[in-house]
Parts: C-alpha cells; structure tokens; sequence
C-alpha cells in the first residue's frame, strides 16, 4: 500500500494539512482509532505500507517520523515503510510529521496512521452434504464448518443467527459442535445461519449451511466422542460408536470422513480412520454412516491433548446474542483461499469426494 503525495497535494497539504491535524477533525479520528483523506493510511494488520513522497520531491529528516509513531519499520529520502507486527482494537490514530522538500520549497505534511483491522473469519457455509432424520440431534463438528481466522488464538465464537424456516428446529453452539434439533414435523431443506467473530469481535458476514431433513423409518446414531491427543499417527475404529435403535438389522458403512482442522485423516472401508496430528492443537473431523435401508447418521471424533481434556468437555448448547465461544481454533487462512472455491453444480459433490479419504 502505498501513498503517493503529488506536486499539487504537496501545496494543498503544507499548513491546511497541519491546521487540520490540530484542529477538530484530527481529535474526532484519533478518538475513532480510524482516518480518512489523502494523507490517512491504514497499515495492514501483519503487513506494511510505505509513505512515498511525489516524484522530485525527498524527506528530508526521519527523526520527527520516527519519534511520532513506532510503526515507522524505516525511513529513507525516497520511501518511509510502516509496519504492524499486532492489533489494537483501541489504538488511536498517530499524526506523523513528514518534512518535504523539492530542493526550492520545503513543507511539513502531516500523515494520519491508523491500524488496519485483520481481515474478518469466514464460514465456508453451502449445502451440507449428508441428510439428518426429522427428531434427531445432529452435532455438527466445528471441522465441517469450513471456518477460517486470522486471529483466534483463543478459539473465536460461534453465533446462531437463526434457522429457516420457521417451525424447520432450533440450533444452538456447544462449544466444539453446532447443534441442530430438527423437528419431529419437518422434512425438507433446514438452513441453519451462522456467523463467526474473531478474539477482537469481529464478525464474518452470515453464512448459510442447507440440510437436508428426512422422515425416519429407525433411528441410526453415530457417536460423537472425545479422545487423547497423540504424538503420532492413531488409528480409531468408528464403526463401534454407532448405533441403530428400531426393526431390522440393515448393514450399516462408513461413507467417508470430513477434513481435520489442523492434522489430516483418511478413512477405510471397514469402519476405521487414521488420524496424523500436526502440532499440539485440538483437532477434530466428522464421519458420516448410513445403513442399508436408507438411515443416515453423522458423528466427530476430537482430539484433545491432556491439559485441556477437562475444559473441551461439550457443554450444553445455549443460544447467545454475543456468540458462544469456541473451545476449538479454527484453521488461518491462507493466502489464495477465494480463489480456490468451487462452483458449479457438481462441486458438493467433488467436495465431498476430496475431503472423504475413502481409499
């Protein structure tokens, strides 16, 4: 990012631009912790900008810049780089005097440097790719939701926003799943709207997650468990974690697996996953069975290390207006991750497909 000041914005911005760092205007934007204008800029939270003064032009003297602000990362004749190693939410904005001169004319433009926030959390959000039975409890691992931050260290929050259509159930967060109770009434499409606020409450726009509810003949349930973090490789048998409740004995499979935040899991075809860790952060990834008479049933399987086995306990799902903190950190985005989403009206499936691991 940078600012480039011109001969005549370097006339307009000698003593008008300095009056009006001293004057109101300057007091309302250092108050706000934000500024506008041609001599306002914002630097990219982890990044940087440069002031660069218009061609012909030089500063003249770095100690005024360097005193003003600590984001001043350098200071040259030809280019002045800031720099934002953090965020501050309450920071105010910091003038910074830079003198000027073209060799005849020498001027003081005074240059408002304000924080730029981190960029908002996303939520992947689409059509969920496996049917709930009408009456059931889904528990939706955080893992499904495709939820990336760029600054939630201490894990985020969750809110429900609320679930069309009227009388379609109630969801609510748990702290390490997105519970959603549809009706013993209702089939059709639910959608459950959902939105993500980073540790400096900071909201992504809502996003829709479309499930398919269907009328039950039995009941299939697959748990959804808790277990130790290990240092390497674990291999977890799935199929002893589901249930089935009601008439007949239909096979039931494992139809795939759902994506790991942070390590990476494939799935068999006999009911087993192996999960590979990355790091000592809490993981986790959703499996999906159905039985041979059409039931379907959705479970997860997180992984905790030790310290923190007693705190990802799932609580009660509870419904708040502020959100519900995440007991799980969500993935960083990486540069690239717009680009890299698929449309069309096959990409549910090719989705599915990548992230199933079904060998």
């Amino acid at each position: 990012m940078t600012a480039a000041l011109v001969v005549v914005g370097a006339v307009i911005a000698g003593p008008a631009a300095a009056a009006y760092a001293e004057g109101d205007g300057a007091a309302d934007a250092a108050a706000s912790g934000s500024a506008s204008g041609p001599t306002s800029i914002a630097v990219p939270y982890l990044g940087s900008a440069a002031i660069e003064p218009g061609e012909g032009w030089q500063i003249t003297d770095c100690a005024g810049p360097r005193a003003a602000s600590p984001l001043v990362a350098s200071c040259e004749p030809a280019k002045i780089t800031l720099s934002a190693p953090s965020f501050d939410p309450e920071a105010p904005v910091t003038i910074v005097p830079v003198p000027l001169s073209n060799g005849r004319t020498s001027i003081l433009v005074d240059y408002s440097v304000s924080l730029a926030p981190p960029e908002a959390p996303t939520v992947a959000g689409g059509a969920y790719g496996h049917p709930v039975a009408a009456g059931s409890t889904m528990l939706l691992p955080l893992s499904d939701l495709g939820i990336a931050c760029a600054v939630c260290a201490e894990g985020g929050a969750l809110d429900v926003v609320e679930v069309r259509p009227e009388g379609a159930g109630a969801a609510a967060s748990n702290g390490t799943h997105l519970v959603f109770r549809p009706s013993a009434g209702f089939t059709g499409d639910a959608e459950l709207v959902v939105r993500y606020a980073d540790d400096y409450g900071t909201w992504s726009v809502d996003a829709s997650i479309v499930v398919p509810v269907y009328a039950p003949s039995a009941t299939l349930i697959a748990s959804s468990v808790t277990t130790p973090l290990g240092d390497g490789p674990q291999t977890v048998d799935l199929m002893p974690l589901v249930f089935r409740f009601g008439s007949g004995d239909a096979d039931i499979t494992l139809v795939g697996c759902g994506s790991a935040i942070h390590g990476s899991v494939v799935c068999a075809p006999d009911g087993t996953a192996v999960y590979a860790p990355s790091g000592a952060s809490v993981d986790q990834f959703s499996y999906h069975v159905v039985s041979a008479d059409g039931e379907h049933a959705t479970g997860s399987v997180t992984f905790v290390p030790d310290a923190a086995e007693q705190a990802l306990v799932p609580a009660s799902a509870i419904g708040s207006d502020d959100g519900v903190p995440s007991k799980i950190v969500p993935r960083v985005p990486v540069e690239g991750d717009a680009a890299g989403v698929r449309s069309g009206i096959f990409a549910p499936l090719i989705e599915t497909l990548d992230r199933a691991g079904v060998r």
